[in-house]
């Protein structure tokens, strides 16, 4: 499975007690970088999170957001009878005579202890929490596998038009060593110099050698095979692109250096554009 190292996701959850929001983002990085914010409540699950996200995920810099939300704790309360009963004792024996008004609802709710607040279970909580971490991470792993899959066809595309390029100057080698052949001769008869037929060969030998650009164009369908091959691979493939778009541009170059006509010198410019297309795409990789 290829993935892309960028995505998004994000999962919500919402009922009587929390509303809850987990974040995953991530971008373009050598190593995985990974970066938790979330409330000092909730950082004794990070070590949870990280491991989650670790065991599915290998570059990339990802930043992860978990909000929560109480919902329930301004209703969430109950009466502690007890409580209750024990202020009402106190206040009997502080005015057994009854000398002084009895308190009413109000004032007895508003006694410490009488009315408590009940926060939701913190297992709970975190239970609902990574479960939800869980959910936006399998939208994100998605995410990453689609974007993955959309960067192979475009790579293959571009690979597909360096081999039409490259079976162009193939095409073109014969008449471009005619068209050398032929200057050379017209260039011989324009200084009415009669060369010797064994020398002018060994001399046009030696300008076509310097010329030859098979070796190239071998390495270069080598690259490509070997880049057609390393799509189709599961895991971490990005790095192997990567230095195979180093060897693409460095056989470019020489292309380009040794080029004969005005044909193979566009064809050089052409193949390094398709290599840079290619190369930023393959820095979004896995």
């Amino acid at each position: 499975m290829r993935q892309s190292m960028t995505a998004f996701a994000r999962a919500t959850e919402e009922n009587a007690q929390w509303r809850i929001s987990v974040e995953l983002k991530s971008v373009n990085h050598r190593f995985l970088e990974v970066h938790v914010k979330m409330g000092d409540t909730l950082r004794h699950l990070e070590g949870a999170i990280r491991e989650r996200l670790q065991a599915a995920v290998a570059r990339g810099k990802v930043e992860i957001w978990v909000f929560v939300d109480n919902l329930g704790e301004s209703s969430n309360q109950r009466l502690d009878s007890a409580a209750l009963a024990a202020w009402l004792e106190r206040l009997n024996a502080a005015d057994p005579q009854g000398a002084l008004a009895k308190p009413g609802w109000s004032d007895l709710l508003a006694l410490p202890g009488v009315l408590v607040k009940e926060y939701n279970s913190e297992d709970a909580l975190d239970a609902a929490v990574l479960r939800l971490f869980d959910a936006a991470l399998a939208d994100f792993i998605a995410m990453r596998a689609r974007e993955g899959e959309a960067i192979a066809a475009v790579l293959g595309a571009r690979l597909d038009s360096m081999s039409a390029v490259l079976d162009g100057v193939v095409a073109e080698l014969p008449q471009l060593q005619a068209r050398i052949a032929a200057t050379m001769q017209e260039r011989l008869r324009a200084l009415q110099f009669e060369a010797d037929p064994a020398l002018a060969g060994q001399t046009l030998s030696q300008i076509l050698a310097k010329m030859d650009v098979q070796e190239e164009l071998d390495r270069l369908r080598f690259h490509i095979e070997e880049a057609r091959k390393t799509l189709q691979q599961d895991g971490s493939i990005g790095r192997r692109l990567d230095f195979l778009m180093q060897e693409f541009n460095r056989e470019a170059n020489t292309l380009g250096s040794k080029a004969g006509d005005n044909a193979q010198s566009q064809a050089s410019v052409e193949l390094k554009v398709l290599i840079e297309q290619m190369r930023e795409q393959v820095q979004n990789l896995v």
